[in-house]
């Protein structure tokens, strides 16, 4: 139901820090934790993985540069949905003080999203295709801008009207709807003029959009997972990537979950993407999503919110 309630103040532990929340971002991923799939998760529960904020407390272990800091998180799961939250120092990044904190959670867990997959998973480039499933959508959006200044090629699917426009406004080559899934090969091969002919797939969508995916890949071809915003994909034998059982496949194809935490596993690495992520909001590159406020009390109302905006909306609670 996701009714407030009141806790004391967490007392920061050791190499923790006790944050005074000034913004907390809300994310998709939440909606999954709330509902329990297909991410489990056992109750009672608070969700939130994204907040800014101001360091008022540390604990032993902390450099003392903390205090005070101003600062931001994107991943791990202190319970976000709340005014103070404690948080491992070295999960945290600093924010500029020029970034006000709502602007900062509207772009962070997104923006880092895009750079590791962009610039760590892969390095696409000059000359190369790329898919970018739900690509206006808030991680979807921040990609294709990185990947169309990288110089690829960018295929941008959405399962909506409002979608398709927002990808064509903002300079996607291909903006394409795909209602139906097993419609996609097709679809994107239209736009080439080839079949199976796209270099890189980054799906944050996952279900039924999975094997049609694949099916559009050149030999060598890298399908990215790194969201189930439709649910799990189906089962397929790894052998199937060969190209030899299956004939709809290229050969020598790639298949791979690619998680933030993975990628951004440790305070050089998270504090070097989100800088990237600053940099390029302040250089117009990465675009400020349309973002509600809501007070946190009223969580349910974003949530449903978000779910009647999906298109590149950002909502973000209040303490």
């Amino acid at each position: 139901m996701l009714t407030l309630v009141e806790r004391p103040t967490p007392k920061p532990a050791a190499r923790e820090v006790l944050i005074a929340q000034e913004a907390i971002g809300v994310n998709f991923v939440d909606l999954n934790h709330r509902a329990g799939a297909p991410y489990p998760v056992t109750l009672p529960f608070v969700p939130g993985i994204e907040a800014v904020g101001r360091v008022i407390a540390v604990g032993p272990d902390v450099a003392p540069d903390w205090s005070d800091a101003y600062v931001g998180y994107a991943g791990p799961m202190p319970g976000a949905y709340a005014s103070h939250a404690v948080v491992a120092a070295d999960d945290l990044v600093r924010i500029p003080e020029t970034m006000p904190a709502r602007r900062s959670a509207a772009v962070l867990m997104q923006g880092m999203t895009a750079y590791y997959l962009s610039h760590l998973v892969t390095d696409c480039g000059p000359g190369d295709i790329v898919v970018v499933h739900a690509a206006a959508s808030g991680v979807g959006r921040h990609l294709a801008h990185w990947l169309k200044a990288k110089g690829a090629i960018v295929i941008g699917t959405s399962r909506r009207s409002a979608g398709v426009d927002m990808m064509r406004a903002d300079g996607v080559d291909h903006a394409i709807q795909v209602d139906d899934p097993r419609d996609l090969a097709r679809r994107v091969a239209e736009r080439l003029g080839a079949p199976k002919a796209v270099t890189t797939v980054f799906d944050g969508v996952g279900g039924a959009i999975c094997i049609p995916s694949l099916t559009t890949l050149a030999p060598r071809g890298h399908y990215i997972s790194y969201g189930l915003a439709a649910g799990v994909m189906p089962p397929f034998s790894v052998a199937a990537l060969s190209g030899f059982l299956d004939q709809d496949f290229a050969g020598s194809l790639r298949v791979q979950w690619a998680s933030l935490g993975d990628y951004l596993d440790t305070p050089v690495r998270r504090q070097h993407a989100a800088d990237a992520v600053f940099a390029a909001c302040s250089n117009g590159l990465l675009k400020q999503p349309p973002t509600r406020t809501f007070a946190l009390e009223n969580a349910r109302q974003s949530h449903r919110w978000l779910q009647e905006h999906r298109d590149g909306y950002k909502a973000i609670l209040l303490p």
